[in-house]
Parts: structure tokens; C-alpha cells; sequence
């Protein structure tokens, strides 16, 4: 039996994309703002995938709900343009990600 995919979708972030130094970046910048304590880029990239509230308790030990709305608040001024976004460097591709997209789209 022949099947005729028509579509495919794919995660970007993490999976066609690097975005683990963007990440860390904005984990980063959010703690400087707010007075969370230092962390170090291998504590931040150890978090990456975990819900939420379980990263913010990984790196700020005892961290509950104020935490985490501080976190949220830090979030939304940025999207309502109240505080300036992190300065992030641009996402790279995944080695070889680009070549395989291209070959899905030649073999239909």
C-alpha cells in the first residue's frame, strides 16, 4: 500500500533549531533583573525541558508560587514592551537539518 504524505511537521525549537544559548541567555538576563541568585549555563541547559515550575525550583532551591509569578510578570512586560527583550544571538540551524528538510521535499 503507497501512502501519500502530504504533510510533516516538525518541532523547531530544539529539534531544527539550536536554541540552547538563546535560552540560557534569556534564563540568564530574567535572573540578573529579578535578584535571583547566580546560576551557572550547564544549571540553566540542565533545566531545559523540565515543566516550568520545576526549572525555577532546580535553580532557585526553596522557589515557590512568588517565584515563579515574578518570572511571569518578567515575561509579560517584555510582550506588553515594558522592559527591552534579552539581546540573543541568532538560532542556528542543526547541522544537516536543512539537507534533510530538502530531501523530504524532493521524495514527496
Amino acid at each position: 500500500m503507497s501512502r501519500n504524505i502530504r504533510l510533516a511537521a516538525f518541532d523547531l525549537d530544539g529539534t531544527l533549531l539550536n536554541s540552547i544559548p538563546s535560552i540560557v541567555i534569556g534564563v540568564r538576563t530574567c535572573w540578573d533583573a529579578l535578584g535571583f541568585p547566580d546560576v551557572t549555563d550547564d544549571q540553566i541547559r540542565n533545566i531545559i525541558g523540565l515543566p516550568w515550575e520545576e526549572s525555577v525550583q532546580t535553580l532557585i532551591p526553596g522557589a515557590g508560587a512568588r517565584e515563579v509569578s515574578m518570572i511571569n510578570e518578567y515575561h509579560a512586560e517584555i510582550a506588553r514592551g515594558e522592559r527591552p527583550p534579552p539581546d540573543r544571538p541568532a538560532e542556528e540551524i542543526f547541522a544537516g537539518a536543512t539537507e534533510t528538510l530538502d530531501r523530504f521535499e524532493e521524495d514527496g
